[in-house]
């Protein structure tokens, strides 16, 4: 018998069969303080991405790829600007960051809201996964933790037959 890749038997092993088993694997032991980095390092980022992923891809979801992919441009467009100021002092990079790309990443909140609003069935699973992981974005790391679940959820979503 094969065995099971680590995603596959993860997923089974932590119960992540909807988006808010999901949420709440990712927020778990979290509080006030921590940050994307905090909470989602690389194995739980896997994982997570890996049943979200699945979920969407489902007959019963059935979200496109192209509607992900459109979200994942618009982060790939801040990032655009992020990369660009990674290489200042850190405290000018911070800077920037907060007053530059921050309220760009928050408006994606409104646009994810829109989309669950208008495709419910599509969209609400990843809203519920994505919606307060916005919220906890504080700084250029956060961001870029941000970019790779998101991108690992695009994956792993046409990885499990995601329709185009």
């Amino acid at each position: 018998m094969k065995p099971k890749p680590m995603e596959e038997k993860l997923t089974d092993e932590w119960g992540l069969r909807t988006a808010e088993k999901i949420r709440d694997k990712i927020f778990e032991n979290s509080s006030a303080s921590h940050t994307i980095k905090d909470i989602l390092d690389a194995e739980k980022l896997v994982v997570c991405s890996y049943a979200l992923g699945k979920i969407l891809a489902s007959y019963e979801v059935g979200l496109k790829s192209a509607q992900l992919r459109r979200f994942y441009e618009a982060l790939l467009t801040i990032k655009i600007f992020v990369s660009s100021i990674r290489n200042k002092p850190a405290a000018a990079a911070n800077d920037s960051f907060r007053k530059m790309a921050l309220p760009e990443i928050l408006m994606l909140k409104p646009q994810l809201a829109y989309a669950k609003a208008r495709q419910p069935k599509e969209v609400t699973a990843f809203f519920d996964v994505l919606n307060p992981l916005l919220d906890i974005v504080k700084g250029i790391e956060d961001y870029e933790r941000l970019c790779k679940f998101v991108e690992a959820i695009v994956a792993y979503h046409k990885y499990c037959g995601g329709r185009d």
